[in-house]
């Protein structure tokens, strides 16, 4: 049932750069990173900031990130809050976006009232199915955010 209204949605793509492996591209909002290409920089017109040791990001545009007492768990985006799953391994919220997935998968599949589409194999968002004709501001920093986490826990090759 829920197949019948995403056709009716409109997509917003999501771009990759040449090799597949950075998102460059949230719809028209652009994703620029750093000179070596390791880490996105910039959100649309939102630049985002990282810690003292460049690894840890900490801010999108106006809004502060926050880290739990170990600092590897995402807590806050602004006012937002995120909870996570019983076992702390799924991301379930982010203030008022529920997050939902597949089964017992690991791969963020509603977002919201927004659909992420993956790639044939599954792996890879490719797009994204709203009931409007283009994400909100916000919108677009919950999908990077979620994107971002997703990328993160991804196990090593």
């Amino acid at each position: 049932m829920a197949a019948d209204g995403d056709a009716d949605r409109n997509e917003i793509p999501l771009a990759y750069d040449r090799l597949g492996s950075r998102l460059v591209a949230i719809g028209p909002h652009e994703v620029d990173h750093d000179l070596s290409g390791g880490r996105p920089i910039r959100l649309g017109r939102f630049d985002l900031g990282y810690g003292m040791l460049g690894s840890r990001l900490e801010r999108i545009g106006d809004l502060t990130l926050s880290y739990d007492h170990a600092g590897s768990r995402l807590r806050r985006v602004g006012e937002w809050t995120l909870d996570y799953d019983r076992w702390g391994s799924r991301l379930r919220r982010i203030g008022d976006h529920e997050i939902g997935y597949r089964r017992l998968g690991s791969r963020a599949h509603r977002i919201g009232d927004l659909t992420i589409r993956h790639g044939f194999a599954g792996s890879r968002p490719e797009g994204i199915r709203s009931p409007r004709s283009e994400l909100s501001e916000d919108e677009v920093i919950v999908v990077f955010v979620v994107l971002q986490l997703q990328e993160r826990s991804k196990p090593s090759d």
